[in-house]
């Protein structure tokens, strides 16, 4: 409330409270922080209190405003008064301010965790895994279940596939495909075995197999590639959820691609930095579950050799 806003105040009320609580004039003015000739003037109607003196003088008498004025808004709050609300109001979104500054550093810090873990996929020279893929709806209808496995070993890849498909859980599986794709990235030889139809394909030398399969939140979102991303997701980004159970790194996101919106949760193994399991479920309730079982230094010089090329029949090159 500023200073000169216009109201009626009533002296002799004035007098008649400051008598009711045995003050003399010095006393009061003593209480206000006013002089004796001031208190004097303002029971006489000579001058009138700002609103800060009136809510000292309400304050001190122990009355309301409407005791001593008429024509304030109704909205009126003591000058003083509004300085605790003031100060309340800045405390409180100063504490919201802190809480978000230590719920998103601690973002930032677990995300670049993850980084500089997935980042050191690389240093592997031997390990394999396994991914379980199926996709379901409302948990009984299955369209298809995917298995790969990798194996990697000194600069060679070896991954077996095995697609099946099944429209519900009382009919058996049915094999749509399995083959096997061979690269040496050590020569630049590139296969693809197709065991359903005991076909080899050559492939041109434009793929490049490494561990980048491996890293999953590195590749399907922005997260985890680079300090700056990490650093929006921590601060800006709240509908993003990242957070650690037990060993497990988890980051839950949802995106909405051409009005198609889809539910992401996806688990990072924080000692390793391997993928532990995702799970991406759309609109339609029709899930989809991913499942990693990755083992270190298990791998064979066996595991990794190339099919007899002899068992199958060699057909045009193409990229497949």
């Amino acid at each position: 409330m500023e200073k000169n806003v216009k109201f009626e105040f009533y002296g002799e009320k004035l007098f008649d409270f400051r008598k009711s609580k045995g003050l003399s004039q010095e006393e009061l003015a003593e209480k206000i922080g006013v002089s004796r000739q001031t208190i004097y003037a303002w029971e006489t109607g000579k001058s009138v209190p700002d609103t800060e003196n009136l809510a000292k003088l309400c304050q001190v008498l122990e009355i309301e405003t409407k005791d001593l004025v008429e024509g304030l808004s109704a909205n009126f709050i003591p000058h003083k008064n509004r300085k605790k609300w003031k100060k309340k109001i800045f405390i409180l979104i100063l504490i919201i301010v802190i809480i978000h500054i230590i719920f998103s550093l601690n973002r930032f810090l677990l995300l670049n965790k993850v980084k500089n873990k997935i980042d050191n996929i690389g240093k592997y020279n031997n390990y394999y895994y396994e991914i379980f893929e199926t996709s379901s709806k409302h948990l009984k209808k299955y369209d298809d279940t995917i298995i790969k496995k990798v194996y990697y070993k000194d600069g060679i890849v070896k991954e077996t596939y095995e697609i099946y498909n099944f429209l519900d859980e009382t009919q058996e599986n049915v094999l749509k495909e399995q083959g096997i794709e061979w690269f040496n990235n050590n020569t630049g030889e590139h296969y693809y075995f197709s065991e359903i139809n005991k076909t080899v394909t050559k492939l041109d030398n434009s793929k490049v197999i490494n561990d980048t399969g491996l890293k999953i939140i590195s590749n399907n979102t922005m997260i985890g590639q680079n300090k700056f991303a990490n650093l929006l997701v921590g601060f800006v980004f709240p509908y993003i959820s990242v957070g650690k159970e037990n060993d497990l790194f988890y980051i839950k996101y949802n995106t909405n691609t051409l009005g198609y919106k889809t539910n992401h949760t996806e688990y990072i193994n924080l000692e390793t930095g391997f993928p532990h399991s995702k799970q991406i479920v759309d609109e339609d309730d029709v899930c989809k579950d991913t499942l990693y079982t990755i083992k270190l230094n298990e791998v064979t010089d066996e595991d990794v050799k190339i099919p007899d090329l002899t068992l199958y029949t060699l057909i045009n090159k193409e990229e497949k």
